[in-house]
């Protein structure tokens, strides 16, 4: 005959509460690990892919440079020294070239320079650089640019002082030039606006240099 244990029972709903407790408890926390960790994941992923993004917006670009003709010119004269900067519309210019004296101090020696244009010579040939003044003239001295009114009559508008010479720009009547019976409308209308040219390049100091 069996012997009956009167204390012996299974689980209680109280022991079976506490398991299931525990079993929740230990579920919540690996959810919880378990978001942690893919949020910690999507963040790393995302930052790579800015940062990717961030390289490609910073990166210099490649740009073409479109070149583009120059719009002047530079004219030599070796006898003076010096090389003019025109734009290209007088870049035929032409000149002669002659010394002379004026009458200050002491017949103080002027190098000229007398300026024309190829396509102005062209439609009249009495306009020619060696008929002198056509377009006007470029004179060069020695020393310092004069202050007495009458002498800068006698040596032109001062452009550029030097160190050690001044150059100087005018211009004056030239009879020889449109007075020929070759003369036509078309090469006054030329000398006129080639002569406003000229003298816009002699209003700015910096269109002389010196020869390199």
């Amino acid at each position: 005959m069996n012997k009956i244990f009167k204390n012996e029972k299974g689980f209680s709903a109280v022991e079976l509460l506490l398991v299931i407790l525990v079993v929740a408890l230990l579920s919540a926390a690996g959810w919880l690990v378990y978001e942690d960790n893919h949020k910690t994941t999507k963040a790393a992923v995302t930052s790579g892919s800015t940062t990717v993004k961030s390289n490609s917006t910073t990166s210099p670009k490649t740009t073409s440079t479109i070149m583009t003709p120059s719009t002047t010119s530079i004219i030599k004269i070796p006898q003076l020294g010096i090389e003019v900067t025109v734009p290209n519309s007088i870049k035929d210019l032409t000149y002669s070239y002659s010394p002379d004296t004026t009458g200050f101090g002491n017949n103080e020696q002027l190098l000229n320079v007398y300026l024309s244009t190829a396509s102005l010579t062209a439609l009249d040939p009495n306009c020619a650089a060696s008929y002198e003044t056509a377009i006007g003239a470029i004179s060069e001295a020695q020393g310092t640019y004069p202050t007495d009114p009458s002498d800068q009559i006698d040596v032109g508008g001062l452009v550029r002082q030097f160190p050690n010479f001044y150059v100087t720009y005018g211009q004056e009547s030239q009879t020889s030039c449109l007075a020929g019976p070759g003369a036509t409308s078309d090469a006054g209308n030329l000398l006129h606006s080639q002569q406003q040219v000229v003298a816009k390049v002699f209003s700015n100091p910096s269109s002389v240099q010196l020869i390199n």
